[in-house]
Formats: structure tokens, C-alpha cells, sequence
């Protein structure tokens, strides 16, 4: 009876523990999947540019309203292959830039109305670095890429005025040269934003920040223009698969962006 007992014993906490040690599996993976996919907190604690969502799927603040809708990747690949063409052919090189030149760790800007500027390279041991790298000039606007000791940025510079934007990332602009877009794609070591900026240029090429979508559900990968107020977005979201452990699903919306009228 005894030895009944004992192999009853034996058999529930083993079974037992095979019990816990799922529980804690479970635990990890959720708590990977909470690392990759954060939650929002101070939902309203937001500056004017940034959007709030008033039903599903529309955004607005002030100035705009933001229409967010599902398009097939074939919907958005044929965009993307006459967009990208179209905007490559617009590219300067380094080489064929009249306003900047590199010099040594430095890169030198002279700007169509006679101002001066510099952007250098600091490499030290306090972690304040930056190294800077030109991505192309078009449209009278240089891209520079900056990379932090943690983390990446965009410097946007205007080749009249010298005027220099901090962007999400490499500035793509609208077919009528009116409106900049911006994305950065970062959910796992959250150094840098994740989501998408609007700017607007003016006649003389000034640049201000309309509206800034930042959300921790997917990350945008690509951008372009289907036309001057329609954005199409590829995007990545993370997903949870048992049998693989985290993946990712790729899927494309477009954003129809409507400018408020007072």
C-alpha cells in the first residue's frame, strides 16, 4: 500500500512540475512578446503634430486627417517600382553635389545664399558619438544619415538656406515637392522611434513637422507616393507563432491624407 502510494506521489509531482515548467516557458514568451510589441502609456500627453485616433483606422490633429486602409502587395509594388525609378533618376551624388564636399572626418556645405556650415565626426569614449554619412541631394534638399552611439537619425538640409530638420529617417518627397515623408522601423532594441512624419515645404523650401504617427503594433519599411495626398506603406508586424516562436507578417496599407478645412 505504501509503495502504491509513494508511485502516486511520484507520478503528480512530476506531472507537476512538468506543469510549471510550461508556466514558465509561457511567462518568457510573453514577456518577449511584450518587449517587442510595448504598451502606449500618456496616450494624451501629446504635442499638436501628433495624431489621435477618432474611429478606426482615421487619425487627425488640427491640420490633418489621416485615412488608413488595407491595399494588396500588388497594389503596392506596381507604385513602388515607377515611384522608386522616378526618384533614383532624381539622386546627386557626393560627387555631383555643388553644396557640400567631404573634407577628411568632416563634410562642408556651401549654400546658395553664400552661408558656410559644417557637420563633423565625434568619435570619443563618453558616448556622445556621431558619424555622419550623405545619402543624396534632390528636389534642394540634402539627406545625411547620423549614427549615434545608440541608435540612428536623418539631418535634412535645405542647399538655399542651410535650414537643418532632425527626421525620422531619409526624406521622401511628394510628387509636387510639397510634403516630405519620413519613417523609422525600431520595436526590439527601442533606441529609436517607430512610425512615420509629415512635413510641409513652403515656396522657399522651409520645412516644418505637420503630423507624427509613432505606434508600438508594426513597423514601416517602405514609403512612397502613389500621388501629392496618398502614401503607400509596407509594413512588418510582429506575430507569435507556437510551433516557431516570434515571426513577423508583411502586409501594405495606404494613407490618404487630408488637409483640414477651418
Amino acid at each position: 500500500m505504501k509503495k502504491k502510494i509513494i508511485s502516486i506521489l511520484i507520478i503528480i509531482i512530476f506531472f507537476g512540475s512538468l506543469y510549471f515548467i510550461q508556466l514558465s516557458k509561457d511567462a518568457k514568451k510573453e514577456q518577449t512578446i511584450n518587449s517587442v510589441i510595448p504598451i502606449i502609456t500618456n496616450a494624451d500627453d501629446i504635442g499638436p503634430e501628433e495624431l489621435k485616433e477618432i474611429k478606426t483606422g482615421i487619425f487627425e490633429n488640427e491640420k490633418y486627417t489621416l485615412v488608413f486602409e488595407e491595399i494588396t502587395k500588388e497594389e503596392y509594388e506596381n507604385k513602388y517600382n515607377i515611384f522608386n525609378i522616378l526618384e533614383k533618376s532624381k539622386n546627386k551624388t557626393l560627387s555631383q553635389s555643388q553644396v557640400v564636399s567631404k573634407n577628411g572626418n568632416c563634410f562642408d556645405f556651401k549654400f546658395e545664399d553664400g552661408k558656410t556650415d559644417q557637420l563633423c565626426n565625434v568619435k570619443n569614449d563618453d558616448q556622445m558619438d556621431r558619424i555622419y554619412s550623405f545619402v543624396f541631394e534632390k528636389n534642394g534638399f540634402i539627406s545625411m544619415n547620423v549614427l549615434y552611439w545608440e541608435g540612428a537619425g536623418n539631418i535634412l538640409i535645405n542647399t538655399k538656406t542651410g535650414q537643418k530638420i532632425n527626421t525620422f529617417g531619409n526624406p521622401i518627397i511628394s510628387p509636387n515637392n510639397t510634403k516630405i515623408l519620413a519613417l523609422r522601423a525600431d520595436l526590439e532594441a527601442g533606441y529609436d522611434p517607430n512610425g512615420l512624419q509629415m512635413f510641409s515645404i513652403d515656396d522657399v523650401g522651409n520645412v516644418e513637422l505637420e503630423w507624427k504617427y509613432e505606434q508600438y503594433e508594426w513597423m514601416p519599411e517602405q514609403a512612397i507616393w502613389a500621388n501629392d495626398s496618398v502614401a503607400y506603406i509596407k509594413k512588418r508586424t510582429p506575430v507569435y507563432i507556437p510551433e516557431s516562436g516570434l515571426s513577423e507578417v508583411i502586409s501594405y496599407i495606404k494613407i490618404t491624407i487630408i488637409e483640414n478645412i477651418e
